[in-house]
């Protein structure tokens, strides 16, 4: 008798154990398992599919701005590692109502190219315009063809598309005009300048 129902509590205990198993955390309302689960040699794992829905966009993003609205949120992605983005640094614009991710690759930022995104990301109080800072080692003021130089370069911002403002006829930054800050207005900044501090934003400046 004794015997009978110890093997009938251990039966049971296997039962329930199973049970316990197969359901893990996960109750009533909560998610089902991930497909799959990846296990690093860190002990981390990888989950997949990801949860929240992340969005693939270019390598190394040093910054972000979130539109006056609070609608959208911009990316500067200061890497080139990526043959999606034409290996060149860009903006990507996220639309946070549809959780879409666009790109914009900026030819002006190849492998090769004397400038570079630096850190500064901002929209304007109306949210129709992006400022970013470049910056250049090289050829700090933007003399030769397809430079920019160091400064704040102007995107405009249209529903959720980013467009660089750049135009002075030819469309090459760089060159033509001989004032700097003139060159600099026309190829679509804000300002630049040689030296870092040293801020140039009416075109009657000279120095």
């Amino acid at each position: 008798m004794q015997s009978s129902t110890l093997r009938s509590f251990a039966l049971a205990s296997a039962v329930l154990g199973l049970s316990l198993a197969i359901i893990g955390p996960y109750g009533k309302g909560q998610e089902a398992p991930p497909k799959s689960i990846v296990r690093l040699p860190s002990s981390k794992v990888l989950l997949n599919p990801l949860p929240g829905q992340p969005q693939r966009t270019n390598s190394f993003l040093t910054a972000v701005a979130l539109s006056p609205d609070g609608r959208f949120l911009a990316l500067l992605n200061n890497g080139r590692r990526t043959e999606e983005s034409g290996y060149q640094q860009s903006i990507s614009a996220l639309d946070l109502q549809t959780n879409k991710l666009f790109d914009y690759p900026d030819a002006r930022l190849q492998i090769n190219a004397r400038q570079t995104f630096f850190l500064g990301l901002a929209f304007s109080d109306d949210g129709k315009q992006l400022y970013v800072s470049f910056a250049s080692l090289t050829d700090p003021e933007g003399k030769l063809t397809g430079d920019t130089g160091n400064g704040v370069a102007v995107y405009a911002f249209t529903d959720v598309r980013v467009t660089p403002q750049a135009d002075r006829g030819d469309g090459a930054p760089g060159s033509g005009d001989s004032d700097p800050a003139e060159r600099a207005l026309a190829d679509g900044f804000h300002f630049r300048c040689a030296e870092c501090g040293t801020e140039v934003s009416e075109p009657e400046h000279r120095g």
